[in-house]
């Protein structure tokens, strides 16, 4: 997930902030000092709350920043700990959900949902407009945003439950589509997980043993990427 930016004034306040972020994040060598302060959590909720609810009441005008850069964080480790590039103990996960807690308390709203994805550098908004009008009637609902944020992440649209492919296209046409559009070299399966297509990499190895390396179907796909391309 991308490094969030911040204001300058609000990030040098953050800077002076304690949060439970460096408890999540240091390293080994810092042990002794994670269990001290695990020891006195219930302190460090008293004061992370505190100094959180002084810096919300100190910018006003960037309160909806500040949301945004904590659950961000919350986002990024968590993604950490799903691609396991990150191992969180039992009690630092504890501590995550803590501060989960907190932000609900002082913002009177859930942590906002956000989810990266390596298209996002390949599909730009007009991309993405032509994509989504040449699948029409391939996935439900049919809802830009909802498409947006399946390929490039951001905040979770309202009323996002996921997206319900159609008969117009078989799994593996779908899957031989993510898979092209993705120019960086890494396919990332968000796209296919959202749909509830089971084993796309699989799918994929699946055909590109075909003669000509795709799959059966291929043609209208090829013609929706050349049209997006051109985008």
């Amino acid at each position: 997930m991308k490094e969030f930016e911040l204001p300058e004034e609000l990030a040098i306040r953050l800077n002076n902030t304690p949060t439970f972020f460096y408890y999540l994040s240091c390293s080994d060598k810092d042990e002794s000092r994670v269990k001290a302060a695990l020891i006195n959590s219930k302190d460090i909720r008293h004061l992370v709350r505190s100094e959180l609810d002084r810096v919300y009441s100190d910018f006003p005008e960037l309160q909806e920043t500040l949301f945004d850069y904590l659950s961000h964080e919350i986002n990024d480790i968590r993604q950490q700990v799903d691609n396991k590039t990150l191992f969180l103990p039992k009690e630092r996960e504890g501590i995550l959900n803590s501060l989960s807690k907190i932000i609900y308390d002082i913002f009177q709203k859930p942590v906002k949902n956000f989810q990266d994805n390596p298209l996002k550098e390949v599909l730009t908004s007009r991309k993405l407009t032509i994509l989504f009008r040449e699948l029409d009637g391939a996935f439900e609902p049919y809802n830009q945003d909802f498409l947006n944020y399946v390929f490039n992440g951001g905040a979770k649209p309202k009323g996002y439950s996921g997206l319900k492919k159609t008969k117009r296209f078989k799994d593996i046409q779908w899957v031989y589509l993510i898979s092209e559009l993705c120019t960086n070299g890494i396919t990332d399966w968000t796209v296919a997980k959202a749909l509830g297509i089971k084993n796309p990499a699989q799918t994929k190895t699946n055909y590109t043993n075909n003669k000509g390396g795709k799959p059966k179907g291929h043609e209208e796909i090829d013609n929706i990427i050349e049209k997006v391309n051109a985008g």
